[in-house]
């Protein structure tokens, strides 16, 4: 198993070359004009126009501060649908009849466990992101597990300053979704096990309480981790100047990669097309 979105990029190519018709407007299509969900779409310019949207923010120093959206149009079908509450309650209804595409989904070819997935450093974080499920299914592009004796469909989505978290349990007819507009934290997760454990007549847990020791536990980890790093560092000089770096080089995988220098440090610049 490998977590890769450049996979669902060539999905979505291969429905442009079987419809002839692009990504965006075979999603409108097919999917959002057919169940209303009119605020739904794929435009990295309608979203910037739109004036009742949500601002991504990261926190900077300790304080939450907006930034700008990221543009996710060159890899739509990963992450790139922007959508609202009401439109979400749509999907997850529509979700709730048992299409084809979910059936596939109850039948996974992967299980997961964090340890070889996950950086040792984010292990604590499964506990909260999977309902504390040791090892969890995935199937046709959903994170799968038993909770009371109910089998539950839920995936999480990252951008820049932005987390959502979304859950179906059919036999329940219950559908989630949580759109926070701030990254890096576990207050979605949080929400939904809540919601979960409630609905299915779960024992309460008292989740915040858990993602605050994870956070606590990783805050120390990288601190330590930071001091062992900054005590192991070489001492000696770079062999060249540091303009002696400094100019384009090609690499087979990431393209060309541009070394320039700002302020006395070196920087590395991808170039993305």
């Amino acid at each position: 198993f490998t977590y890769n979105n450049v996979a669902y990029l060539i999905a979505s190519q291969a429905a442009e070359s079987v419809s002839g018709t692009p990504w965006p407007a075979f999603c409108h299509q097919r999917i959002f004009a057919p169940l209303g969900m009119t605020r739904t779409h794929m435009s990295y310019d309608r979203l910037i126009h739109d004036k009742n949207v949500a601002l991504p923010h990261l926190k900077r120093s300790f304080l939450e501060q907006p930034i700008p959206f990221e543009n996710w149009e060159s890899l739509a079908a990963a992450g790139g649908i922007n959508s609202c509450a009401k439109d979400m309650i749509r999907w997850l209804k529509y979700c709730l009849t048992s299409p084809t595409a979910l059936k596939e989904s109850f039948q996974p070819q992967t299980l997961l466990e964090p340890d070889g997935m996950f950086d040792s450093l984010f292990i604590p974080t499964w506990q909260i992101y999977a309902h504390e499920q040791r090892i969890v299914a995935y199937g046709f592009g959903w994170v799968i597990y038993s909770l009371g004796n109910k089998t539950v469909l839920m995936h999480f989505g990252l951008s820049n300053g932005m987390q959502s978290m979304c859950a179906i349990v059919p036999e329940e007819q219950l559908g989630i979704a949580v759109l926070t507009n701030q990254e890096y934290h576990l207050g979605h997760c949080c929400l939904l096990n809540l919601l979960l454990d409630r609905f299915l007549d779960q024992p309460s847990l008292l989740w915040h309480q858990k993602a605050h020791a994870v956070v606590e536990e990783i805050g120390k980890s990288i601190k330590a981790t930071r001091k062992q790093l900054q005590e192991e560092r070489s001492q000696t000089k770079p062999t060249l100047p540091i303009k002696g770096y400094v100019g384009l080089y090609e690499h087979p995988a990431y393209g060309p990669v541009w070394i320039r220098t700002e302020n006395e440090h070196l920087t590395v610049e991808l170039w993305t097309h």
